[in-house]
């Protein structure tokens, strides 16, 4: 008759063809062969008689089996229909939510590190559902002796913590060895595996983004202590290498260098590209699926959606069909009738060479110098920037609306966030129709009378998009989450009270060395 624990509403349990299931009357003879052939690392003095091991189990397992809080939970290791070890929860304390874990393979299973390593680190994961998820258990130890490297690296691999050290603790062949304890927290397992997933970030287009950096870095640490932002650009004197935690002099973003730019990401430990520039977004949103593919996840929009944002032409005509209100954009001046213009590039950054509030001769002239010029009527009124972060599925988490006191180069360098909810609720409407995801920024004007003219809308992160993050917009941290598989959509959008000033000016960095 099947055995089986009173205790586990499921009795086995599974992964990468590795079962754990009850003990069984035709398993304990085997097991008591393995552990006499184990002895130096077991805690067992004296090697297992058949009789001994029948009584064990006669008197302690199988009528501990239909208990409800028994004392050890024996568990068979199985691959496929093979028994290739045993393990489980001993010595538990039920009223403290803890166990020790045990785990034995068979000899021939130890022989090869990494054969061993692999089928110990399924039956932790395995092990920890049990105790975690089903049983409710807070806590799980280990005792190892410690000349078991390899399975004091196994543990330590695979989210248990060293928490002691007991000396001279045993004699094992008429010497003395320590013993390790490890433990694990069922609190703490989320979080590393959180640490597991999230390696490395990639800024390209890096530069001199120090704020941009600065902010992944603190994101990226929340998740991993461990993680580093690489800063990546194609010149090797590039300001960011000084304030990043390393840096990648990469080749540019061509489907010619793709090879290179994968095996540059493995070497560096990348698990996440953040895109910083308009010129390259095409390339990462056409390539998304071949990095994953390598599992590297770019944090970018979809290729159609990125592209409507990047062809501004392309933008206002996705803009005019979805009703949303966008300023005109012509491809001719003759197009547009207006007191006055805006002349700038068709692609690339908005503020590219363009040319504000100047008449029909000055945009055709102005026109001329440009590769592929685009013409709207000027409108005057209040520039802002609204910073938003987006599901997957389209839908603002939140934004950050600012105006744009000074700008400088098209960025702003001094810009204060503001609420107005009628303005809000226009801004929301026109990006969920934008089917973007992840960070965006949208530049819009509010004219004298009070209506609402969208610009451009950038899906990346800005310049000063820095600033939504000290008003409570976390989108680097939500990305990152996201990033690595975490719904984000319990971590509540919190909106500090009041208004926030950023100003952007430059500062001095300084190294003290004997050599450089």
């Amino acid at each position: 008759m099947e055995k089986y624990y009173y205790c586990m509403q499921n009795q086995s349990f599974s992964k990468d063809g590795i079962i754990l299931m009850p003990v069984q009357p035709n398993h304990i003879e085997f097991i008591r062969q393995w552990r006499n052939a184990q002895i130096g690392v077991l805690r067992q003095s004296e090697p297992i008689t058949k009789e001994q091991q029948i009584e064990y189990f006669d008197n302690h397992i199988w009528p501990d089996m239909n208990k409800k809080y028994p004392e050890n939970i024996l568990l068979s290791i199985l691959e496929g229909n093979t028994l290739i070890g045993y393990g489980g929860l001993v010595h538990i304390a039920w009223v403290h939510r803890r166990a020790e874990v045990s785990f034995l393979l068979k000899p021939e299973y130890t022989v090869d590190q990494d054969v061993y390593s692999r089928y110990f680190t399924v039956f932790l994961q395995l092990i920890r559902e049990l105790a975690f998820q089903e049983l409710g258990f807070q806590r799980l130890h280990t005792e190892t002796y410690a000349s078991r490297s390899n399975t004091i690296s196994t543990l330590e691999n695979t989210g248990f913590v060293r928490e002691g050290l007991m000396r001279k603790h045993v004699i094992k062949n008429g010497k003395t060895e320590d013993s390790l304890i490890h433990g694990c927290l069922s609190s703490e397992l989320f979080r590393y595996y959180l640490r597991k997933k999230l390696k490395n970030i990639l800024i390209t287009s890096a530069s001199r983004k120090v704020p941009l950096i600065k902010e992944m870095g603190k994101a990226a640490r929340r998740i991993n202590p461990d993680s580093k932002v690489v800063a990546g650009d194609i010149d090797k004197n590039a300001l960011s290498k000084y304030v990043a935690d390393d840096y990648w002099c990469m080749p540019r973003t061509g489907d010619s260098e793709l090879a290179a730019l994968v095996e540059g990401c493995k070497k560096h430990g990348i698990s996440v590209v953040y895109p910083s520039r308009d010129g390259e977004l095409l390339f990462w949103a056409k390539n998304r699926s071949l990095f994953a593919r390598h599992g590297i996840d770019i944090l970018i929009s979809s290729l159609d959606s990125t592209n409507n944002c990047l062809d501004k032409l392309a933008f206002y005509g996705y803009c005019r069909e979805k009703n949303l209100p966008c300023i005109p954009t012509a491809q001719y001046l003759d197009s547009l009738d207006a007191d006055s213009y805006v002349v700038k590039e068709r692609y690339g950054a908005g503020s590219h060479k363009i040319k504000l509030n100047c008449s029909r001769d000055e945009a055709l002239q102005h026109g001329q110098l440009l590769e592929n010029p685009i013409y709207q009527p000027f409108v005057k009124g209040k520039e802002i920037s609204i910073d938003a972060w987006v599901y997957s599925n389209h839908l603002v988490k939140g934004l950050i609306m600012r105006t744009r006191d000074i700008v400088v180069g098209g960025e702003s360098q001094v810009t204060t966030t503001f609420s107005d909810p009628e303005i809000e609720a226009e801004a929301l409407k026109a990006i969920e129709h934008l089917q973007l995801s992840g960070h965006v920024v949208m530049q819009a004007i509010v004219d004298n009378d009070g209506n609402f003219w969208i610009i451009e809308c950038n899906p990346r992160f800005g310049g000063a998009s820095t600033i939504s993050i000290k008003a409570g917009l976390d989108s680097l941290y939500w990305s990152l989450l996201g990033a690595i598989g975490v719904d984000v959509s319990d971590i509540p959008f919190e909106k500090i009270e009041g208004q926030v000033r950023q100003v952007r000016v430059p500062y001095d960095i300084s190294f003290f060395s004997t050599k450089f």
